[in-house]
């Protein structure tokens, strides 16, 4: 019994000290805390177990940090969240521009805060690459030293342009007047006549229009792709017969772009006219030809420079070039300094070895059109000439100081069908305006021309009697006495446009 009593007093002392240093290592460990990062309101103190009452400063022991450590282990161990101060969305995502709600926001330079759906609608409606500026307040970011040149010259090239095709002497060249006081949009169609003939050019031309109406595309928009495309055009060729306004059309391009109303994502617009590069013989580098035509790029010192800036080249009059065009035998340029001949370098332009991300127009008439490979073109259009609306419109234009004489043209030639088709052709129209204008303002018995043949020899005789009046000292004005004149000439003329007809028939 007593052995018993001695056993159970020994297993109560074990237990006892068991006790004690179990609260012993419970007090040395870290205690997780339950202090919130807000308030201490909800905060308390782990459970401490004890067979002795316990005093309240060992019930409120705190700990010298707060800890996050797990009581079974270290592997839950991190950093404490950090809550920011929320801001409300409404002030946040508000668009200064719409005045409307947006978690999709464009960052802009100026520290506006715009929705990206104002944004995009003001680019699409404004594109430029240079002077891009906030749609909200204005301002323009700041550009690197090659931004700021090529904004430069661009604004010099646009004036230079402007001065150049403003004005224009619409076939005559003692009279200059302003370029868009007489154009009139032309139809240009996507694709190309394949019926066209070089003996008959015109023949095709009222059935043309009256069938390739959904076919059309805008005169600013030739280079942007169609719906099924992916990518814009890079090289175009723009067919025409003679006289339908293809030149003019190149010009109204230019003007648009200089006076800033069309196609402002593009920094430099170069025009070189087969006319003009026929009378380059020797042989120079795109940068030495560019320059020699537009003085203004002197500040351009290599390939670098062009390469940063968006370029438009139209090669305008394709049929009138000397300069063969070999793609087969070329001799591979890719540096604008190089040296070579014009015509190598015309070929290495279109391939796209010579400034490959500029945009290449080329205009001509449709036979000589063939001369340009068709895996280096991307789009094919053909100017059509004007539609009766068009018509009406370029007689008003032309004699807006005179509405009745406008009305008295237009009548005529729509009651003649041969006038009216050949009225289509924008020169032709030049050719009734200057005509019928000498004849209505002259004597009232005047027989008008009923023919394409009476109305063509009638424009010779007011041509020459035109030429009396600015060049010779006293002017002749009865028909009979200049004829005789000039006798000589008109045979000499005659003759000219006779045998050209019999070798346009040996073709």
């Amino acid at each position: 019994m007593a052995d018993r009593k001695k056993r159970r007093s020994e297993s109560t002392d074990s237990l006892s000290e068991s006790s004690s240093s179990s609260k012993l290592r419970r007090t040395e460990s870290p205690v997780p805390s339950g202090v919130s990062v807000k308030s201490d309101s909800s905060k308390f103190d782990p459970p401490f177990f004890s067979h002795e009452p316990a005093s309240s400063s060992q019930l409120r022991i705190r700990p010298s940090s707060l800890s996050n450590v797990s009581l079974k282990s270290d592997s839950s161990k991190d950093e404490m969240p950090f809550f920011a101060p929320e801001t409300p969305p409404s002030q946040a995502l508000h668009c200064s521009m719409c005045n409307k709600d947006s978690a999709d926001q464009a960052p802009m330079h100026c520290g506006c805060r715009l929705c990206r759906e104002c944004v995009a609608s003001e680019s699409h409606r404004s594109p430029s690459t240079v002077d891009t500026c906030c749609p909200k307040c204005g301002k323009k970011p700041k550009r690197t030293d090659g931004e700021e040149d090529i904004s430069k010259l661009k604004k010099k090239l646009q004036k230079a342009m402007q001065n150049k095709f403003s004005v224009t002497g619409e076939g005559n060249g003692d009279q200059q007047i302003s370029l868009k006081s007489i154009f009139t949009t032309l139809y240009i169609i996507i694709g190309e006549n394949k019926e066209l003939s070089e003996e008959h050019e015109s023949r095709h031309l009222k059935g043309s229009i009256q069938t390739s109406l959904d076919s059309s595309v805008n005169l600013t928009d030739i280079f942007k792709p169609l719906t099924d495309q992916e990518n814009p055009n890079r090289t175009v060729i723009t067919k025409g017969i003679a006289g339908i306004g293809k030149s003019f059309s190149v010009q109204k391009f230019i003007l648009d772009w200089a006076e800033e109303k069309a196609n402002q994502h593009v920094d430099f617009v170069f025009c070189l006219t087969f006319r003009e590069l026929n009378l380059v013989t020797r042989k120079k580098s795109l940068n030495e030809l560019l320059v020699e035509f537009y003085p203004e790029l002197k500040p351009l010192k290599d390939s670098l420079a062009y390469a940063k800036a968006k370029v438009i080249v139209i090669l305008d009059g394709l049929d009138e070039s000397r300069h063969p065009l070999d793609f087969q035998d070329m001799k591979t340029v890719s540096s604008l300094r190089d040296a070579t001949s014009v015509g190598n370098l015309l070929v290495n332009l279109i391939k796209g070895n010579l400034l490959p991300e500029a945009n290449i127009w080329i205009t001509s008439r449709p036979a000589a059109a063939n001369q340009i490979p068709a895996e280096h073109v991307n789009m094919v259009t053909e100017i059509r000439g004007f539609t009766d609306p068009q018509k009406e419109e370029y007689f008003k234009k032309r004699y807006s100081d005179d509405p009745s004489l406008a009305e008295k043209i237009t009548s005529h030639i729509q009651s003649s069908q041969s006038l009216d088709i050949m009225c289509q052709i924008p020169i032709f129209c030049w050719i009734s305006a200057v005509l019928f204008q000498e004849l209505f303002g002259g004597e009232p018995d005047t027989e008008i021309p009923q023919t394409l043949t009476e109305m063509m020899a009638q424009f010779v005789f007011v041509q020459t009697k035109r030429r009396s009046r600015k060049y010779e000292v006293k002017s002749e004005t009865h028909k009979g006495n200049l004829l005789q004149t000039h006798k000589e000439f008109l045979l000499k003329l005659g003759k000219l446009a006779f045998d050209q007809l019999l070798d346009t028939q040996r073709k």
